[in-house]
């Protein structure tokens, strides 16, 4: 989830906050999810605070991953599986 966000509905209103200051074009938010190390960790705050867009747990392999605190994270899509992650958790829908 985003740094600090206490709840889901909070990550995501600080995300619409930020895109829609941006002149950018990002399109609305539709997911926010916790990320860390530990992999339990992360499946039980995603099953607590993630709201049910998520598509799976998924691990990094990126070298510098674990040393930045994001090894696992949530995946929206697992249709882009092999871009440097892939799921070790999919959840149902």
């Amino acid at each position: 989830m985003g740094q600090g966000m206490k709840t889901h509905t909070e990550c995501i209103n600080e995300l619409k906050r930020l895109t829609s200051d941006s002149d950018s074009n990002y399109s609305e938010p539709i997911g926010c999810g916790y990320e860390g190390n530990n992999y339990w960790r992360v499946r039980f705050m995603n099953a607590l605070w993630g709201g049910n867009e998520l598509a799976c747990i998924a691990v990094d392999e990126d070298p510098e991953a674990a040393s930045t605190g994001r090894l696992y994270s949530v995946a929206l899509d697992v249709s882009v599986q092999g871009q440097g992650w892939h799921c070790v958790h999919l959840y149902q829908r």
